[in-house]
């Protein structure tokens, strides 16, 4: 188990910390937030290249707080990795085993043993240069595993990736995951934590501010900020009214207005529409659903799953829907719908 217990770092004006952290042993831990929130920061102080201010690591129980980097069973693997670029693939593979003292034959055989499981033996022979992103990746994540590292720091693995590439990259982490390799990974982006953390905590600041399952905190976000870091695109600023004698509060937005349940309350907040409970059709339903707008499609992009639909109300509603809603409503840029969504669909956070 990894623990980060009362870590604290200055760095300028900005102040880290104090953040506690506990990663148990096969976890995939995701930490999600923007550039200069202190992901970076943390990865340095654990992997050692960087002393804490204040604060303690602990690694299955043991304080190793002030042992040097070399010395951490801890691997780091850079947003931009390092090859060595005067040597071929087994060369860069190599080098940490060397410098463990290994045998050549010993070498030969653990090598062998990483091109099988990254998929890389055809790169051997290859020079770095000449590799694509997602093959510098794999090699580099392959070269830090040489260590045989009880834990592996990733600090954005696939943003310099394209889609394709992000893919096989994810599936080879979610394969050491399952080989009981603990991961703490940082990212800004949201689909990566989504689709890998165990457990996702978002950074603000030199803290974190939300934690806990990915589908937990992206559906409860308890801020707009997190709202926001967790990629959700409809949150607006509103000003609701007490909540009337059925329990429904009306919040509005611009010259609309929006209807969901709440506490009893006023004042100036943000609104939370969730994507995939709003609907979309050719006509007027007149459903029971207590928000009804007509509008202009603006935008449409295709998911992992479905479509994204992009619609003009006076201001812009962002929903999901399936593959089949889409053709069947033969949906493109310029065609007028309706909205509709329940009272249920909508938060509001002050």
């Amino acid at each position: 188990m990894l623990e980060v217990k009362q870590l604290e770092q200055q760095a300028g004006d900005f102040h880290f910390g104090p953040l506690n952290l506990s990663i148990r042993q096969g976890e995939h831990v995701v930490l999600l937030g923007r550039s200069g929130s202190g992901k970076s920061l943390l990865l340095e102080m654990i992997s050692g290249f960087l002393l804490p201010r204040k604060g303690h690591i602990f690694l299955d129980g043991e304080d190793i707080s002030g042992i040097p980097a070399n010395k951490r069973p801890i691997g780091l693997v850079f947003q931009h990795a390092a090859l060595f670029p005067h040597m071929s693939v087994y060369g860069n593979l190599a080098y940490p085993l060397h410098a463990s003292g290994m045998t050549q034959a010993r070498i030969r055989r653990e090598i062998d043993s990483l091109a099988e499981k990254f998929s890389i033996g055809h790169l051997l022979e290859r020079n770095p240069t000449s590799l694509s992103g997602g093959e510098i990746q794999r090699v580099s994540i392959a070269r830090t595993l040489a260590r045989k590292p009880k834990v592996l720091l990733l600090d954005e693995p696939l943003s310099a990736l394209d889609v394709q590439l992000r893919d096989d990259v994810r599936q080879l982490l979610r394969n050491l995951t399952r080989e009981d390799l603990t991961i703490l990974h940082v990212t800004h982006d949201p689909e990566e934590a989504l689709r890998l953390a165990d457990w996702v905590g978002i950074m603000q600041d030199g803290n974190i501010v939300q934690s806990g399952v990915p589908s937990a905190v992206f559906k409860n976000p308890a801020s707009s900020f997190v709202a926001h870091m967790a990629g959700l695109r409809n949150y607006f600023k509103a000003n609701a009214c007490a909540a009337n004698e059925e329990g429904m509060i009306a919040a509005s937005v611009d010259k609309l207005t929006f209807r969901l349940y709440g506490k009893p309350l006023s004042g100036k907040g943000v609104v939370l529409i969730d994507e995939n409970q709003i609907s979309l059709s050719a006509e007027n339903t007149m459903s029971s659903a207590q928000n009804q707008f007509k509008g202009l499609v603006v935008n449409t992009q295709r998911l992992a799953c479905g479509m994204e639909v992009e619609v003009d109300i006076g201001l812009p509603i962002f929903a999901r829907i399936s593959n089949e809603s889409f053709q069947r409503l033969e949906i493109a840029p310029g065609k007028t719908l309706w909205i509709s969504f329940k009272a249920s669909a909508l938060r509001f956070l002050q």
